[in-house]
């Protein structure tokens, strides 16, 4: 029996859940335009775990969102990572954040599009199709009516926080959309990290690092 950790900061959702091999037994998240992730991570991680009555020292795994998204957030989540890795001796294993994304999708579809809004008219993106098979890969994209072409007359489910900005952006295309904005959480992160782990597939402690996809952009103007 294995219990993992999964670290969910993609988004502006603060996701901690506790796993025992494939199945989640404990879940503390918080969604919050504050991005309250560097004051609460480690509390959410603490409660994740009280709630099961484990200790620390239980943990055989850290499952974390590799990206892409937020990049303070992603940059918080992996150190924190790291951290309980190293202090634990424990194997870290990474998760695409759009393909947990996908798996929150409900409902009959063809076609998977989680998505995370990266600002003005551009999304972080992937395809999958109805088995959640991805088709087309993880990228920043700027929202172009090529992209969308294959799907036109297929039944495609929208996610994420830049669902509704795609799905209006599709409209004049004459292409329908189901939206639902639902945010990457730790409960599907883990899922996917099970298998990852159970099949030894680990990071390297000292040299991994996030899909940012795009470069940080500070938005406070410099005089």
């Amino acid at each position: 029996m294995s219990y993992l950790l999964a670290l969910e900061t993609a988004s502006k959702n603060c996701s901690v859940a506790i796993f025992e091999n494939k199945d989640c037994i404990s879940l503390v998240e918080q969604s919050s335009e504050a991005y309250i992730h560097a004051e609460m991570l480690n509390c959410f991680v603490q409660w994740a775990l009280e709630t099961v009555d484990l200790q620390f020292f239980d943990l055989s795994g850290v499952i974390v969102s590799a990206g892409p998204g937020s990049y303070t957030g992603l940059r918080i989540g992996v150190s924190s990572a790291k951290a309980f890795c190293f202090s634990l001796d424990i194997p870290l294993v990474s998760v695409d954040t759009l393909s947990a994304l996908a798996l929150q999708a409900e409902g009959e579809s063809e076609i998977i599009i989680p998505t995370i809004d990266a600002r003005r008219d551009e999304i972080y993106c992937a395809v999958f199709n109805h088995q959640f098979q991805k088709i087309k890969p993880t990228q920043a994209l700027v929202l172009n009516e090529d992209f969308f072409k294959p799907y036109k007359n297929q039944k495609i489910i929208l996610l994420g926080d830049g669902a509704e900005k795609t799905a209006e952006f599709l409209k004049p295309l004459e292409i329908e959309a189901q939206v639902q904005p639902v945010l990457p959480s730790a409960k599907t992160l883990g899922v996917l990290g099970y298998n990852e782990f159970k099949n030894g597939i680990f990071e390297d402690l000292a040299y991994f690092e996030p899909q940012y996809l795009k470069n940080f952009i500070n938005n406070v103007n410099e005089k």
